[in-house]
């Protein structure tokens, strides 16, 4: 298991040579002097539209706390957001997200059954935003004459955008399955310690994601909106970056470009898929603007993106330790003061 500092040098290692590999010029003057000429305000809209991301994602939290009789407020829940995406960053092809998001939901008091259950939705949110947003993405590009040097694209997005679809409905409306599933992976000899405790959790899992299944299709429609509406946020962030760099670029294939390479992310085993971002949207953009301001553009992006969580992750999610440390102690504490009046 890598530690944090080298999963930080790896994960820059990664970035700075995939670039390099695609952009030899990198550190030029060039691109110090693109910085320089960066439209400060349009950059500014880059870490809002980042908190306009994190406003999103924390409300869908409250949302799904909510509906399973938790209680967690916004701060909490953007919080929450923030570790998860530390979380991901950390780990190979981002899968570590939803384990930081359940970690950090339980430590605000959410039960273990209902913070994986949150952690489950939070999935079912992705998946059921790619099952539009990839064929959409392919259309964009189809129009603009754009293409990704990948064989049998059509193919492989209406494949991944099927099973997207489907895994979506499944988790929400037939979670039971996967439940069966687990049970059976449970009953096997080599988890026989683990037997009881893990039926009794798995059957309290399945009674509280029941709960997402029973919604109105207007609560469905609002979740879905939310996290579509989240999603559009992180990926503008890139679309900022260049348009404040004065690059003249359809801004729906940028977004189309980004949509398509993440979706495939989960197959690289680099923490948070380091290097293959930078790669491929380097390739993918090169012949469309200079070398200096592709190179300083994809720099930008995947700070705001990727590495600043090394820094913000912490901050955030050790003050939310700290928080719930002292917010446990001085009930206890009140607890022993009241029962010694007695």
């Amino acid at each position: 298991m890598l530690r944090f500092g080298q999963v930080l040098l790896v994960s820059l290692a990664l970035g700075v040579g995939s670039l390099y590999l695609v952009t030899p010029n990198l550190f030029t003057q060039e691109i110090v002097s693109a910085i320089k000429h960066v439209d400060v305000q349009l950059f500014l809209l880059a870490p809002l539209t980042i908190l306009a991301w994190w406003f999103l994602a924390g409300y869908r939290t409250v949302l799904l706390a909510r509906c399973t009789g938790s209680r967690l407020n916004l701060w909490q829940a953007i919080q929450t957001h923030v570790v998860g995406v530390f979380s991901a960053v950390l780990t190979p092809a981002g899968g570590g997200n939803s384990l930081g998001l359940a970690l950090i939901l339980m430590r605000f008091g959410v039960s273990p059954e209902n913070a994986a259950a949150i952690s489950v939705m939070y999935v079912v949110g992705d998946m059921a935003f790619f099952a539009w947003a990839l064929p959409a993405s392919l259309v964009i590009l189809k129009v603009s004459g754009m293409s990704l040097p990948i064989p049998y694209l059509s193919t492989l997005i209406f494949t991944l955008s099927g099973l997207a679809l489907l895994g979506s409905y499944l988790l929400v409306f037939r979670f039971s399955l996967a439940i069966r599933l687990l049970k059976r992976i449970f009953n096997l000899r080599i988890f026989q310690r683990l037997r009881g405790r893990s039926q009794l959790f798995l059957q309290n899992l399945e009674l509280a994601s029941e709960k997402f299944a029973e919604e109105s299709l207007s609560w469905h429609l609002v979740f879905h909106l939310i996290s579509g509406t989240a999603r559009l946020c992180f990926y503008m962030v890139l679309n900022i970056v260049l348009l404040a760099l004065g690059v003249t670029i359809t801004q729906s294939v940028v977004l189309a470009l980004q949509i398509i390479i993440h979706s495939f992310a989960f197959l690289v085993p680099t923490p948070g898929a380091s290097g293959y971002h930078e790669a491929t949207i380097s390739y993918a953009l090169k012949g469309e603007l200079a070398a200096n301001l592709l190179a300083t553009s994809v720099i930008l992006w995947r700070f705001f993106n990727h590495y600043s969580y090394f820094l913000l992750g912490p901050l955030i999610g050790g003050f939310a330790i700290l928080s719930t440390t002292k917010s446990r102690s001085e009930t206890r504490s009140f607890a022993n003061s009241s029962k010694n009046r007695q």
